[in-house]
């Protein structure tokens, strides 16, 4: 394809040549992601979701746990009777597209003599992408630790993947945590996402250790990488940081308490009076104790805690598998001589899959890239199971996906 020259001939653009060079640049958080444990880049994802392919939608086996062998005595006489067998499943899993893109007019400022502007472009692009993952690798943990019906495995996994701490991280709250979570497979957990806030009170509070690393002069030294409990500790202030009080400073979320505790509401079903509260306006902290009428609550602003609660996430080898799988165009440019005087623009396409391993989407985009809306509705994601009903139905064990949560103060 020939050369484009694009933004007042700063970029001779060809789509190649410019789709190799963006190959060659890291995506610094992206990669963050993937080193410290949080996303796996799956290769087999591209296999079902190549650029060549355009397939959005995949129905992918997967095996559970064998059971029912009983072991008889092997003695050339004992019939063999019991015979085993391994659960089969199949997950549904969803690819998205998005795209943006970059503009220029003719008339703007010339960038700044000697700057490279190809240079600028592509750590545009790359920011944008970057910062779009991270959005969304946070939106789909709250998304399956959402609202679930009671009774379900859903609601089940929520209760044992989260632990609550009515104060600040402890040195043994993640341990617990992991273990509550996944019992004798806690070892699985490889990284911890946490508020700055959180990873500051961590520091000053001398819980953090750092990876050693060696200098160019053979010293060995402290490096940036903070771990916690051994989990690799990555820190970004879009992780969940939620006030107690509303805009107007009433309550938001209220907290079970005793009954001589200050500020302490009763709760009631209907008709509440001074003291009392309606136990359809509970809001409580998530993973806090429960609390139905009869049952005492405090706003949690009271609590002397702060005014936020913090959600903090940990991550296991696998538990969010990764793949940009590309797209048949990633790169074109485009120019509108008649506006603005003229303006270039370049518009960027991608195809990705992340997929929480152990669970299925079930929901029905409208088209065929889901929005962001329809990939992180709570009820599009269901515990993969064998799709049977009854006393038939089986579903993974919750207990093998290596995903927590933990919500706690800053004190």
């Amino acid at each position: 394809m020939a050369d484009t020259e694009m933004f007042d001939g700063r970029l001779i653009f060809n789509p190649e040549a410019f789709g190799k060079y963006m190959e060659q640049i890291p995506r610094a958080k992206t990669n963050k992601f993937i080193q410290s444990g949080i996303l796996t880049n799956d290769s087999s994802l591209g296999e079902y979701f190549n650029a060549q392919s355009g397939s959005f939608f995949q129905k992918i086996p997967m095996y559970g746990r064998g059971s029912g062998a009983t072991e008889a005595n092997y003695d050339g006489e004992t019939t063999l009777n019991a015979f085993g067998k391994i659960d089969s499943y199949q997950y549904g899993c969803i690819c998205y597209g998005r795209t943006f893109g970059v503009e220029e007019k003719d008339f703007s400022a010339d960038i700044v003599p000697g700057t490279d502007f190809t240079g600028k472009l592509r750590g545009y692009i790359i920011e944008n992408r970057d910062d779009a993952l991270a959005g969304r690798v946070y939106s789909m943990m709250n998304t399956l630790f959402g609202a679930r019906t009671a009774g379900t495995q859903e609601a089940k996994f929520v209760a044992n993947h989260t632990t609550y701490v009515q104060g600040e991280i402890e040195a043994t709250t993640v341990n617990n945590a992991v273990q509550k979570a996944c019992k004798s497979n806690k070892k699985l957990f490889t990284a911890m996402g946490v508020h700055s806030e959180i990873s500051t009170e961590l520091e000053n509070t001398n819980l953090l250790q750092f990876v050693k690393q060696v200098d160019a002069d053979g010293m060995v030294r402290d490096s940036t990488m903070a771990q916690l409990n051994g989990k690799n500790l990555v820190t970004d202030d879009d992780m969940p940081k939620i006030a107690l009080d509303d805009s107007d400073g009433d309550p938001a979320y209220y907290v079970k308490c005793a009954s001589t505790d200050t500020d302490a509401l009763h709760i009631v079903a209907s008709g509440a009076s001074t003291g009392e509260i309606n136990l359809a306006s509970v809001v409580l902290v998530p993973g806090s104790p429960s609390a139905t009428t009869g049952d005492y609550v405090c706003p949690g602003s009271s609590l002397g805690l702060g005014d936020y609660f913090y959600i903090s996430y940990l991550f296991g080898t696998g538990a969010l598998r990764y793949k940009d799988v590309g797209a048949k165009v990633p790169f074109e440019p485009y120019r509108l001589p008649l506006l603005n005087g003229g303006t270039d623009q370049l518009i960027v396409r991608y195809r990705e899959v992340m997929h929480p391993y152990g669970f299925s989407y079930e929901g029905t985009p409208s088209t065929n890239s889901p929005t962001d809306t329809e990939l992180f509705t709570t009820a599009s994601w269901s515990l993969v199971n064998n799709a049977k009903t009854g006393a038939n139905r089986k579903t993974f064990d919750e207990s093998l996906i290596p995903l927590a949560r933990v919500i706690s103060y800053v004190g």
